[in-house]
This record gives structure tokens, C-alpha cells and sequence, in this order.
């Protein structure tokens, strides 16, 4: 279970990205799934990126001001 917040954030989910975030054992679900997803293809899942060009705590600053409970509205 993830203890912290080290790692990379393409793999994150984006529930990790508030300023205090609650999560469960499904996040790193997710992010098995991910890489399990990369090995399949040979590369990264197409996502979605609003935040290019900023660096992580960046994203976690702009997000965690976006703190929305209805997903849809999250970036």
C-alpha cells in the first residue's frame, strides 16, 4: 500500500493528487495496471496530460486547489 507520495505521477491515481489524499490497496491496482498495460503494448497508455510542462509538485499545487468529489469534474 502506498505510504507516500514517491513514484511517478503518470502511474498515480489522480485521487493522490489533493492536498490529503485517502486511499485504499486499489491505487496500487491501478498502477499495476498500468505498467502491466505498457508491457503488454510496448508503450504508455495514451492519456490525457493538462499539465504539461510542469513538474510534480506543481500538479500536485494545481490539483490539490481542485479538490471536486464528482471525478468528471477533476482534471
Amino acid at each position: 500500500m502506498v505510504k507516500s507520495l514517491i513514484g511517478t505521477v503518470n502511474w498515480h491515481v489522480p485521487e493522490l493528487w489533493v492536498a490529503h489524499p485517502r486511499y485504499n490497496e486499489k491505487v496500487d491496482v491501478y498502477s499495476a495496471g498500468l505498467v502491466i498495460w505498457e508491457m503488454l503494448q510496448w508503450h504508455q497508455p495514451v492519456k490525457r496530460y493538462p499539465f504539461k510542462g510542469q513538474n510534480e509538485h506543481g500538479i500536485y499545487q494545481d490539483v490539490g486547489h481542485r479538490q471536486s468529489q464528482n471525478p468528471v469534474d477533476r482534471p
